[in-house]
């Protein structure tokens, strides 16, 4: 834009616009020269150029001195703010101005100035409000109109669609940037319904500047005027990270899975009553007990209790208690019933969890089956203490005996 048309339309603006220069003394500023200004200022100031141009604002008569030096004070804010803005009356002129003042260097600042309208005022300073709390909030923002063409966009959407500034996105349809694949099936598909909503929420996914797509949750609210729809307002956030937490939840889930399944015998979680009532078995529970996890689960058939062999229903229970009371783990082999009648020893290793007062709310482990080791050790004691051809005792076998008799005579005298 050459200089002329510069002019041109600065002097047909409707907003008044001057050029100073701030003049300082010990760094305080003491007075400001008029540089330039457009027709609209002589008119709202009732002055010429040749009356202010060059001159400073002291040396003009029409200007009380307090209301000067009070003009002073107010432009200097400029140089310390780099923008600032307020409204001033003027006393000779009887009119209050709104203005807004620019640093343009060290020593110069621009100013342009409106006849006060409160209504106008207020509308801007709500239009201000609403623009910065549409950028502090952690969801992006986009305002379409109701032809999908987007009229504005907060400062999270552009960071989350990696835009360094609206101009890049303003006034192109939104739809440019929705839906991935098979964009054209969903969007014949959302136009169809969104007629007939006032509200839309899906996940979906948005095109970024790097043409890379992002997935979002995605919520579209329409706006009314008089039962006419304008535009909508969408909003959106970012649920890559969701996904792949979930994907990374799924992969832990199914490792898990695959151990607890696996193991020879069952994971548990249970409460602290006398029945152990189980919250969660693992499927690992049939092998071991002969019942399934439904079974034993909340009692429904059966309770863990009823499946521990009497003999050592109350000192496992007394163990339980000590650990709780002294905050160690449960390790223990004893014997339990199967659901075929048979009796079989297990190892339990186990822990109580506690809530934040520090009281026991369940009890959590495994319980895997030692029936295979228990026969291996009958089976490893009977061929050291018999013959292999005879199946008779061996000498092994007596002289281990005649020690176990000596220690008994000696404890019993």
């Amino acid at each position: 834009m050459n200089e002329l048309v510069f002019k041109k339309i600065m002097n047909e603006c409707s907003v008044a616009f001057a050029t100073c220069e701030m003049l300082f003394e010990d760094n305080t500023p003491v007075d400001y020269l008029f540089l330039d200004t457009n027709q609209t200022y002589h008119d709202m100031t009732r002055s010429t150029k040749a009356q202010i141009i060059g001159r400073s604002v002291t040396s003009l008569e029409a200007y009380p001195t307090e209301e000067t030096l009070n003009w002073i004070n107010q432009y200097a804010k400029v140089f310390k703010e780099e923008s600032i803005s307020f409204i001033q009356y003027s006393h000779t002129l009887k009119k209050t101005f709104f203005v807004k003042a620019i640093k343009l260097d060290e020593k110069t600042f621009f100013t342009m100035l409106e006849p006060y309208d409160p209504y106008k005022l207020a509308f801007e300073q709500l239009k201000m409000e609403q623009e910065s709390i549409l950028n502090s909030i952690a969801e992006g923002i986009i305002v379409v109109s109701k032809d999908y063409d987007i009229l504005s966009i907060n400062r999270r959407a552009l960071e989350m669609l990696a835009y360094d500034a609206e101009a890049g996105i303003l006034g192109k349809p939104v739809f440019d940037f929705l839906f991935g694949v098979e964009k054209d099936i969903k969007l014949n598909r959302f136009k169809a319904i969104i007629k007939d909503i006032p509200f839309y929420n899906r996940q979906t996914r948005f095109l970024k500047s790097n043409q890379t797509w992002m997935s979002v949750s995605f919520s579209l609210h329409q706006k009314v005027i008089n039962d006419t729809p304008i535009g909508y307002v969408i909003s959106f956030q970012d649920i890559d990270h969701l996904k792949a937490l979930e994907h990374e939840l799924k992969t832990v889930e199914q490792t898990n899975s695959i151990l607890l399944n696996h193991l020879p015998g069952m994971a548990y979680r249970c409460l602290m009553d006398e029945s152990y009532t189980m919250t969660y078995a693992s499927l690992g529970a049939y092998q071991l007990t002969g019942y399934t996890k439904e079974e034993i689960e909340y009692n429904q058939v059966v309770s863990f209790s009823d499946i521990i062999h009497p003999d050592y229903k109350a000192s496992l229970y007394q163990t339980w208690v000590d650990v709780i009371k002294h905050k160690t783990e449960f390790e223990k082999e004893y014997m339990i019933i199967t659901k075929q009648g048979e009796n079989k020893w297990v190892y339990e290793k186990g822990k109580p969890i506690y809530n934040d007062l520090g009281e026991v709310i369940a009890l959590e482990g495994i319980i895997l089956d030692l029936n295979r080791r228990r026969e291996r050790d009958l089976e490893i004691e009977h061929m050291m203490y018999h013959d292999q051809l005879t199946g008779l005792r061996n000498r092994l076998y007596f002289d281990h005996m005649l020690k176990e008799f000596e220690h008994t005579s000696y404890r019993t005298y």
